[in-house]
């Protein structure tokens, strides 16, 4: 295929000038890669200019993807990602006289080529003399002037994209006004987080099957004791799984065609156990479920999930590039949509990774993507319905707390840990009345309060302690929380239905020091604070 068209572009009559309506303007082209996140076919284009005629094409990348199609398979993460992909749409389009039809005065094949990124540059010069492309001017690939890529081929792109916004069906002018101008890609300014090698293969073990975990759909309504007995038999379940299971014969069962190991082998890919860490990898088996017709709605719900961690783990800052927040919001919704599938009615499907990237970002999002609930409808709704739910939470927490003070905070002085369940936090077991009664997070907290609470543990005494909870809102039922101070100077909480309160107080005192370089005995915590960078 890529040799016939090598043939018939290298056979295109190439002149230094070409005509134009306003006379003959030389024969250099500019292009580049954009993400149009237009849903529900997102893709990345390759954008041509000519800019001093001001001609333009438009060609949706890799080739043979049409406008029903989507193509987030193909996400460059670099230059040399791109550049295979990138040169044959360039020839395929020169070939086809840029869309204008038979008719047409043909074009002929470019002069020059230029483009904004010097690595895109380097690469594409070179992948079109491996090809075989016979005029090596085309080889040595220019980068263009800042006049150019943001003046003329902005404006240009400008036009380009109302139209793509037309054809997608949004054309109420006041909302797709919301909607932001894709840029040029740059692959060079961005570098990756290095990949957190884990220490053993326990640890990674762990991890790995935190990530399992985290990654599936909820598909039933637990009451918050059995919802704690779930999460622990679930992640129980899923380390005997691994363990008895080495990675050859699990990749060897993808390669074969096992939806079920190809998720498997691509956490394992994302995590490092039994094998190096290798994001390319990774999302390759995490595809395998999405792509087939015969995947379960719960499996390929849970690797939609876990390509979400992928997109949103791939910074080492905590600005998230506007295209790989596209392309998570992307994997969110679908998870959302086929966990809704099998999820029994009423019950939100979200798994922990949806919901916790939602937390972390739902204030950025309405800020840098304020048309959500047009382009991802599923997750406007779990937005909604969280936010509701905290509400809801945080009014019977208060009304509870206001008849009951003593019950949801521990009694201990400067101790910071509150619960939203009474059964959370042990009761003084001592001769108080039990509408006084102090409750602790853990015996030492107990212990520790004695002294001043025995004078106080007598029938008809006051009660030694009695403040309300704040009203911070809980993310989860039946957890212990802590209310941490945000970087702008807000408050927020953390919330957890597994730390013990020693790790809790611990880590609230390294969030106020601001430190979230957590101690290896954390590793399994992630703490994470979402920009994003448009």
């Amino acid at each position: 295929m890529v040799r016939s068209l090598v043939a018939q572009f290298n056979g295109l009559p190439r002149t230094p000038t070409i005509p134009s309506p306003g006379g003959k303007v030389d024969n250099v082209w500019y292009f580049d890669i954009r993400y149009d996140f237009l849903e529900p076919n997102p893709s990345h284009v390759l954008f041509l200019v000519q800019p001093k005629s001001q001609s333009t094409h438009l060609e949706r990348l890799p080739l043979r993807i049409d406008s029903t199609t989507n193509s987030v398979h193909f996400f460059p993460e670099s230059a040399e990602d791109a550049a295979p992909v990138v040169t044959e749409a360039l020839l395929h389009s020169f070939v086809h006289n840029l869309g204008r039809g038979s008719n047409a005065s043909s074009l002929g094949a470019p002069w020059r080529l230029m483009t904004e990124e010097s690595a895109l540059a380097a690469v594409v010069g070179k992948a079109l003399k491996k090809i075989g492309v016979g005029a090596e001017d085309l080889w040595d690939v220019s980068v263009s002037s800042q006049d150019v890529a943001h003046g003329v081929v902005d404006d240009l792109f400008q036009r380009k994209w109302e139209a793509l916004k037309r054809k997608a069906g949004y054309v109420d002018r006041a909302i797709s006004a919301l909607v932001p101008l894709p840029n040029a890609i740059s692959f060079s300014s961005f570098s990756f987080r290095p990949p957190a090698v884990p220490g053993s293969d326990s640890e990674a073990a762990l991890t790995c099957a935190r990530h399992m975990c985290n990654a599936q759909p909820q598909l039933v309504l637990y009451s918050e004791k059995n919802e704690s007995d779930y999460m622990q038999q679930n992640f129980g379940q899923r380390l005997t799984q691994l363990n008895r299971n080495p990675f050859r014969a699990v990749k060897a069962k993808a390669d074969a065609g096992d939806l079920e190991a190809a998720f498997d082998c691509g956490i394992r890919y994302f995590s490092g156990y039994q094998c190096t860490i290798s994001r390319k990898k990774a999302r390759h088996y995490l595809m395998k479920p999405i792509d087939s017709p015969n995947t379960s709605p719960q499996l390929r719900s849970a690797s939609h999930s876990a390509l979400l961690q992928w997109f949103t783990e791939a910074s080492t800052t905590d600005k998230i590039r506007s295209r790989y927040l596209y392309m998570a919001l992307h994997h969110a919704e679908q998870a959302i949509f086929e966990g809704s599938k099998v999820a029994a009615p009423g019950v939100p499907p979200a798994s922990p990774y949806v919901c916790l990237f939602l937390q972390n970002c739902s204030k950025a999002l309405a800020e840098a993507c304020p048309a959500l609930g047009m382009f991802y409808p599923m997750i406007k709704a779990e937005l909604d319905r969280s936010e509701e739910s905290k509400v809801e939470t945080s009014a019977k927490l208060a009304e509870k707390s206001e008849k009951h003070p003593n019950r949801y905070r521990c009694a201990n002085e400067g101790c910071p840990i509150m619960a939203n369940h009474g059964r959370m936090l042990r009761r003084c077991s001592g001769k108080c009345d039990v509408d006084k009664k102090p409750h602790y997070c853990s015996k030492d907290c107990q212990k520790a309060d004695w002294k001043r609470h025995k004078p106080f543990c007598r029938p008809g005494a006051p009660a030694s302690f009695e403040v309300a909870v704040p009203n911070i809102g809980f993310a989860s039922k039946g957890a212990l929380q802590i209310p941490v101070k945000r970087a702008d100077g807000t408050m927020g909480s953390f919330s957890t239905t597994s730390l013990d309160p020693t790790t809790l107080r611990e880590l609230k005192e390294l969030l106020d020091k601001g430190d979230t370089k957590l101690p290896s005995h954390m590793s399994g915590i992630e703490l994470r604070h979402v920009d994003i960078d448009i």
